[in-house]
């Protein structure tokens, strides 16, 4: 996984993010690894099983999801590992960045 933030442009996006809401929860696991996650959704840097439908969902309006693993930042443990999911709704209106266990 990416680690480190390069400077962004909207010109690398595959698509519009629409607004973007990041869960308070995801927030606090994570940090500023949400925006890494929405960063490398926007940009098609999907998991591999991830990959085909969200390409699909592009081509056809459909919703476009990415499913990540991050170290948490809230505890001492840097064993623990959270899911965490990026969600572009089908009309583009907004992406959401949460905690798979939000959903």
């Amino acid at each position: 996984m990416s680690s480190s933030m390069s400077p962004v442009s909207a010109s690398e996006f595959l698509f519009a993010p629409g607004d973007i809401v990041i869960s308070p929860f995801a927030l606090l696991a994570i940090g500023a690894q949400c925006m890494d996650a929405l960063v490398r959704h926007v940009r098609g840097d999907w998991p591999e099983e991830d990959a085909e439908s969200n390409r699909a969902a592009i081509k056809n309006g459909g919703r476009i999801l990415s499913r990540f693993r991050y170290p948490r930042s809230d505890v001492d443990d840097d064993e623990q590992q959270v899911d965490v999911w990026v969600l572009t709704e089908w009309d583009r209106s907004y992406t959401s960045v949460m905690l798979a266990e939000e959903y």
